[in-house]
């Protein structure tokens, strides 16, 4: 095998490895270009966010699944539980989502991210509040198929939001180099 043939692997193998991890990102791009990085949101420890209405406990966490899983299987972003037996009642968020303001004349209110797939839409309202360091789970329900999250964190404050830039990451241009240098050398 050439010097080429193995840059070129490394290269696919590298954007493979990026590519699976791009669907648990936690940094969104809105279409005027703000950048909202929620990282510090994602719990990798119990507990995931939990909150008790009625019959219900609503679990959700945030760039991953929930560490609570339903019948010990990795599931979706939330899931919602029997607050009485706690038995797993149904795993929702999955797929790629789409994030918009929760009010688009007034931008500095927060963000709404939503996943949808061929069962359920999870909604996930993020409204701004200095006070909160990290996510406060303030508020779940649902009706039918739909299930509201309500949070508050300041994460999704303009003053945390991130400018965008279109300058080339270093990533890009690795995989660039490695691709042509595996071309040219084949």
């Amino acid at each position: 095998m050439s010097m080429g043939e193995v840059c070129l692997i490394l290269a696919v193998l590298f954007s493979a490895v990026c590519a699976k991890n791009y669907n648990y990102s936690c940094v969104f791009r809105f279409d005027d270009n703000e950048i909202y990085d929620l990282s510090s949101l994602k719990r990798d420890k119990a507990p995931d966010y939990t909150y008790r209405e009625g019959e219900y406990l609503y679990v959700i966490n945030f760039c991953r699944p929930t560490i609570k899983r339903c019948s010990g299987i990795e599931g979706g972003f939330a899931s919602v539980w029997n607050g009485t037996s706690f038995e797993c009642i149904n795993t929702i968020g999955s797929g790629s989502p789409r994030v918009s303001y929760l009010n688009e004349q007034n931008k500095f209110k927060g963000i709404k991210i939503t996943y949808s797939d061929f069962a359920s839409t999870l909604e996930i309202e993020i409204g701004c509040d200095q006070s909160f360091d990290e996510g406060v789970l303030m508020r779940a329900q649902h009706t039918g198929s739909i299930y509201h999250f309500f949070l508050k964190s300041k994460m999704v404050c303009r003053n945390f939001a991130v400018p965008a830039t279109d300058t080339w990451t270093g990533v890009s241009l690795f995989l660039i180099f490695f691709t042509l240098f595996g071309l040219l050398y084949m």
